[in-house]
């Protein structure tokens, strides 16, 4: 009785060639879809064959990770959104320690009397920010919303660059 297999590994094997038997008539159905969309696709009769189903190259594909993830990151529409959003709002925490400055307002202004200009008016206007709590809390608001925006950033950048080298493992298994 030895070097015979168990009823159980016969069985355990009976149903994995049933289920490959099962996945590859699975993708021939979807292969001829696919031929019969490409056909449709290119105006040509449905009995006429695809010219030439060229085979895998046996050969494995050769990259360079770093031009494939610089590709990526450049690329990427997530990346390019949260990098726009980390540069506005820096650009918001520059505006917001502005706001300590003074504001000067200089105008002037036409006086007519009896549809004739008369003289003219000159304004001048200084706005002192003397309430600092205000722009205080306004200021480090912006500065938080900035850190977060390139916390997000990196955030974003990691996660492609994991996707990027998980298919890059994929590759070249």
């Amino acid at each position: 009785s030895t070097g015979q297999a168990s009823q159980q590994d016969v069985i355990k094997l009976t149903v994995e060639q049933s289920m490959l038997t099962s996945e590859l008539i699975t993708l021939e159905a979807r292969r001829e879809a696919a031929a019969a969309s490409i056909k449709s696709l290119v105006n040509m009769n449905q009995e006429d064959p695809l010219a030439g189903e060229p085979e895998l190259p046996r050969r494995r594909a050769s990259f360079d990770l770093g031009k494939v993830m610089d590709a990526a990151m450049a690329s990427a529409p997530g990346i390019t959104v949260l990098k726009a959003e980390a540069e506005a709002d820096e650009l918001g925490a520059t505006l917001a320690e502005k706001s300590y400055y003074p504001d000067f307002m200089v105008g002037v202004a036409p006086i007519q009397r009896d549809g004739r200009f008369e003289s003219y008016d000159l304004m001048f206007q200084v706005n002192l920010p003397i309430w600092r709590g205000k722009y205080e809390s306004f200021s480090s608001g912006a500065k938080a919303r900035a850190r977060a925006a390139r916390s997000s950033l990196e955030a974003g950048r990691s996660k492609k660059a994991l996707e990027v080298k998980g298919a890059a493992i994929e590759v070249e298994a």
